[in-house]
């Protein structure tokens, strides 16, 4: 492994179901233990709730304002604050500012970023949910 130094704005940027996501740090970069990302959404981007079987996810929120649901609750997240969502407990998220909406994840270990890879390469326009299903059940995340 070699070090590296990501400039602020550079990465490799996804659009992933109209979320905007930044891998900073890839898995092959890590030697696979975690992948950290970039997420900048608008007002009302997210996802819905799903289960993650094989990463444990935290978020750190740097700007604007975040809504995670998870273990039966819905936190709203403004910057500084840190979500830890562990594998196998599901969660969501929905971005909530009226402007950019930005937090870190990370994902350890890493793999995830490969499945953003692959939805980002789906055609532009409303999704095919049975693609994403099957795309996202390929990484060990169901959707509840």
């Amino acid at each position: 492994m070699n070090a590296s130094i990501i400039p602020a704005g550079e990465g490799v940027t996804l659009n992933v179901l109209g979320n905007k996501v930044s891998v900073k740090v890839s898995g092959s970069a890590s030697g696979g233990s975690f992948a950290l990302m970039e997420l900048d959404d608008p007002a009302g981007m997210g996802v819905p709730p799903h289960i993650h079987d094989h990463e444990d996810e935290t978020f750190h929120v740097l700007e604007g304002e975040f809504e995670f649901q998870t273990a039966g609750r819905t936190v709203t997240a403004g910057p500084g604050v840190t979500a830890y969502l562990p594998r196998g407990l599901a969660h969501g998220y929905k971005t909530l500012g009226p402007g950019r909406n930005r937090a870190l994840v990370w994902a350890s270990p890493s793999g995830i970023e490969a499945m953003f890879a692959e939805l980002s390469a789906l055609p532009a326009g409303p999704p095919d949910f049975a693609k994403v299903g099957e795309i996202c059940g390929r990484y060990g995340i169901r959707f509840v």
